[in-house]
């Protein structure tokens, strides 16, 4: 189940990104602008978003039913978007070296934010606050990721000044 979940998020994440993407692409293309800063603004928002979600999912799935169910939900999410990463990646001028390295770190924190929701179960063994426990910190972990983005965000913003 948790596999099926982390696909199915991953999938609709990237579709909604390359619909938009796509659609500002055609815009840019109709004004005659250019395209390859909506192809690093949809890199950006791949990796934040994927992020975030990885951070909400994953440790309450892992307090829930185990570490290992929750790498199984969290990598789906970082691999589901992959083609769709690719295709920006080739629409921009940005690195491939950064590029790869983003998604590294996105499958290092799908490895590390379901040890959250395993510790927290451990500590809080046999008690029913370990799952809301697990959501708060993934929340946190979110908001975490949404305050260094401002960070990484000047990165995109630098690379097309």
């Amino acid at each position: 189940m948790s596999t099926r979940l982390g696909l199915a998020l991953g999938i609709t994440l990237a579709t909604a990104t390359a619909v938009w993407w796509l659609g500002a692409t055609r815009v840019a293309l109709q004004s005659g602008g250019e395209t390859a800063p909506w192809a690093a603004q949809a890199l950006f928002v791949l990796a934040l978003l994927r992020a975030m979600l990885i951070a909400v999912a994953a440790p309450r799935i892992a307090a829930g039913a185990g570490y290992s169910a929750g790498v199984r939900s969290a990598i789906p999410i970082v691999t589901a978007a992959w083609p769709v990463v690719a295709l920006a990646w080739t629409a921009s001028v940005d690195s491939v070296a950064r590029t790869v390295l983003v998604e590294i770190a996105l499958l290092g924190g799908a490895l590390a934010a379901p040890v959250v929701g395993a510790v927290l179960a451990r500590w809080r063994r046999g008690s029913a606050s370990a799952l809301p426990l697990a959501s708060l910190s993934g929340i946190a972990l979110a908001c975490g990721v949404w305050l260094l983005s401002v960070h990484w965000r000047q990165l995109v913003d630098w690379a097309y000044a």
